[in-house]
């Protein structure tokens, strides 16, 4: 674990020794407040579902921006030839440079709490179900990170690992959506496969185990595939 605490140490110097977390944090909360303020208007009522419902929209465009140079940086500049001659695993190198992006995401979902503080100046907020909401976030944050990691790793072009990533990302946000048009047995397939009935379960304060383990599964499947995409380089 000291080899991953040391990777987290210097990818968290890169985030914030750079402009690239000021103004990934700035950008992203002067948007979620604009949604959310425009949305609480147009409801007519104090209520921080309003940001839960446009958070998952959110991540598709802004998880791809952290974890694009998470490896094609490292791939394209020949770094990651260097580092992989370190007494360092391939699995340790992912799970540091994945917790240092999580870390940056949690920063930025830390600091929308202001959020549901402002509503419970208006309103009653439900704490169980807020704290729930943002529990399933976090949990959907780290499948979409995972990702965005994979994606990274198999291209040298940043541009291109956004795009793969995002793409990655929106065949889950949208594989649930489609259910309406397929045949029973296959829409429950696309329902499970799909982020929007698991994480609608976790807003609405049902924690069932089954969809912390399907966002847990989806995790580590991604880092796994990482972590090959990775160590298949080695050999190459």
């Amino acid at each position: 674990m000291s080899s991953v605490r040391v990777i987290l140490r210097k990818e968290l110097l890169t985030y914030f020794n750079s402009p690239i977390a000021y103004v990934f944090l700035t950008v992203f909360l002067i948007l979620s407040g604009w949604l959310f303020s425009s949305g609480m208007f147009l409801r007519g009522e104090a209520s921080v579902s309003t940001f839960i419902e446009i958070a998952p929209l959110l991540f598709l465009f802004f998880i791809p921006s952290i974890t694009m140079r998470l490896f094609s940086e490292e791939l394209s500049r020949g770094t990651f030839e260097v580092l992989a001659t370190l007494p360092v695993r391939d699995g340790e190198i992912v799970l540091g440079k994945f917790l240092a992006a999580a870390t940056l995401l949690a920063s930025a979902l830390a600091a929308t709490l202001v959020f549901p503080v402002s509503v419970s100046f208006a309103g009653d907020v439900d704490g169980g179900r807020t704290l729930a909401s943002y529990g399933g976030l976090g949990l959907m944050g780290l499948a979409f990170l995972s990702m965005g990691a994979f994606a990274s790793s198999v291209t040298q072009r940043e541009i291109l690992a956004f795009i793969v990533g995002f793409l990655i990302m929106m065949a889950f946000f949208l594989a649930g959506k489609f259910t309406v048009f397929f045949p029973p047995a296959v829409s429950a397939v696309l329902d499970f496969i799909g982020v929007d009935s698991h994480i609608g379960n976790i807003s609405r304060g049902v924690v069932d185990t089954r969809d912390v383990i399907y966002f847990l599964t989806l995790t580590g499947f991604f880092l796994y595939l990482t972590a090959y995409s990775l160590g298949s380089r080695r050999w190459k």
